[in-house]
């Protein structure tokens, strides 16, 4: 019996529903936008891995917040504020900070003043540490001018990044649904990033989409302030859910905190439920002064809410709220819960979906990551080929080494008497810039498993510093704050993950 011939060329594949010219020009789309926006869409990945829980890490990193406050009660929150005629004062109050507020208030031109302050006694203290409002702006790219600008069309990018993805692999995409081959490495790395890409798709698109339109409100409004709003700037922002009275009074002096806890009970009585995040008070002093309430409603879905009260009766101003939206502020209004995990049934549904995001942000930069190593296998001819790789891995391995590296240093600087305010910060950026330096001299091939298991020791550092910060700290779960444990098992467990990254890559050096 004659055997068959063997085929000359692979298996016959269907054509592409999309035909020849379209899928190169998808192909091409995707690469481009992937490849050359993966450094900084890196930086929005990796600093994702912490946003979730960045209330929770601010609180972590101030010894005075950790400590929480003496006793319950906002009654003294404000007495900390000079009694001047400052047109604006803020009170954030982070769950994680047990009693604690966050005051900043603003005088004329000058720089704004936090103090975190006790709200049963008013005892206030300066923050000691700026590390995660920095991690939190490289994430929206606050650093630059028009940074938040910039974020917003990265997230778009980012989102046609993964439709186009979509769009080359339509012809064999259930095909690749679970295949990953072992050889050769090419094969290999295309299936991860395709397999990746997939299940990401749809939470990729979740955040992104959200993201980028929070990023862009202000340029959206402004696009239509002449024609729709005759250059009325406030009304194009009401129909974004932005905005609030503006008081014309003239302050008094000296002028009398406003009862907090009344303020906050009848923002209560509007909204029944209502968890306030943060108050502001307009013209301080004034005898029309606004007090403004915002914070989430219960729910699976914890929108925001915010209600608009007189400083002197509490007589209501205004409620801003979902039932009161109009389309385009209840979009925002999602999709701030959407990109912020602010979802979730009860605090363990929410815990839940916070390392959800946690989990998704990580797939990203392994995402991103498996994309530069596939194209890194054959390069072009050129610098790029050179650049490329050790940008992704300065963005991904470089930062996060540098972010444990301000983390271990916030709890290692009180125990040793280094109490400045930006010496943490300064650990960041200087670490990061090392890590480039590095990276650069001995490409990411060399210097990747060290970097990862110098990330794992950081971590771990500054979990087991963090015992040793204050008395009361997150071991023992007092001042029922097991979220501040919640940091240290995080830490823990992120040094685990980057130990056996390290161990794999070094295994494959060897290998």
């Amino acid at each position: 019996m004659t055997p068959s011939p063997a085929p000359s060329s692979g298996p016959r594949r269907r054509p592409h529903p999309l035909g020849r010219r379209r899928l190169a020009l998808l192909w091409d789309a995707h690469s481009a936008v992937g490849l050359l926006l993966a450094p900084v869409l890196l930086i929005i990945f990796t600093t994702g891995v912490f946003l979730p829980w960045h209330e929770a890490l601010r609180t972590w990193t101030e010894p005075a917040a950790r400590r929480g406050a003496a006793a319950p009660g906002l009654d003294h929150v404000l007495d900390a504020v000079p009694r001047e005629a400052y047109p604006w004062v803020e009170v954030h109050l982070p769950e994680s900070a047990g009693g604690l507020g966050l005051v900043e208030y603003h005088h004329k031109d000058e720089e704004p003043v936090e103090l975190w302050v006790d709200g049963s006694s008013g005892r206030s203290v300066a923050p000691r540490s700026g590390l995660v409002d920095q991690i939190y702006g490289l994430h929206f790219f606050h650093q630059l001018p028009g940074g938040s600008w910039i974020a917003g069309l990265l997230g778009l990018l980012a989102a046609s990044a993964v439709l186009s993805g979509l769009g080359v692999h339509l012809r064999d995409l259930w095909r690749h649904l679970g295949r990953l081959r072992a050889r050769p490495l090419r094969a290999r790395r295309a299936d991860g990033h395709t397999l990746l890409g997939t299940a990401l798709a749809l939470p990729l698109l979740v955040l992104a989409l959200p993201g980028a339109l929070l990023c862009l409100a202000e340029p959206v409004a402004a696009a239509h302030v002449w024609k729709t709003f005759g250059g009325e700037l406030q009304a194009a922002y009401r129909q974004l859910g932005y905005d609030w009275p503006l008081p014309v009074g003239t302050p008094v002096l000296p002028w009398e905190a406003p009862d907090i806890a009344a303020t906050i009970a009848a923002a209560q009585a509007e909204l029944p439920g209502l968890m306030p995040h943060w108050i502001g008070i307009r013209t301080v002093g004034a005898p029309d002064a606004a007090v403004l309430v915002y914070g989430l409603q219960p729910g699976i879905i914890e929108l925001g809410a915010q209600v608009d009260l007189a400083v002197a009766d509490h007589a209501l101003l205004r409620v801003v709220e979902a039932r009161t939206d109009l389309p385009a502020a209840a979009i925002s209004r999602w999709s701030i819960a959407a990109h912020f995990a602010n979802w979730g049934p009860g605090a363990l549904g929410g815990a839940v979906v916070r390392w959800l995001y946690v989990a998704l942000a990580l797939g990203c930069v392994g995402l991103g990551g498996l994309g530069v190593a596939l194209w890194s296998v054959r390069p072009p001819p050129g610098r790029l080929g050179t650049v490329l790789p050790r940008l992704a891995a300065w963005s991904t391995a470089g930062l996060a080494a540098a972010i444990a590296a301000g983390l271990a240093t916030s709890q290692l600087a009180p125990l040793v008497g280094l109490d400045h305010p930006s010496l943490d910060v300064a650990v960041l950026y200087g670490t990061w810039l090392a890590t480039g330096l590095l990276l650069w001299r001995g490409g990411p091939r060399r210097v990747l498993p060290g970097l990862l298991a110098a990330t794992a020791g950081a971590l771990g550092l500054a979990a087991l510093l963090s015992a040793l910060v204050v008395e009361t700290a997150a071991w023992p779960l007092r001042h029922s704050r097991p979220v501040l444990l919640g940091v240290d098992l995080g830490l823990g467990l992120g040094a685990l993950l980057a130990l056996g990254l390290a161990w794999a890559l070094r295994r494959r050096e060897v290998a």
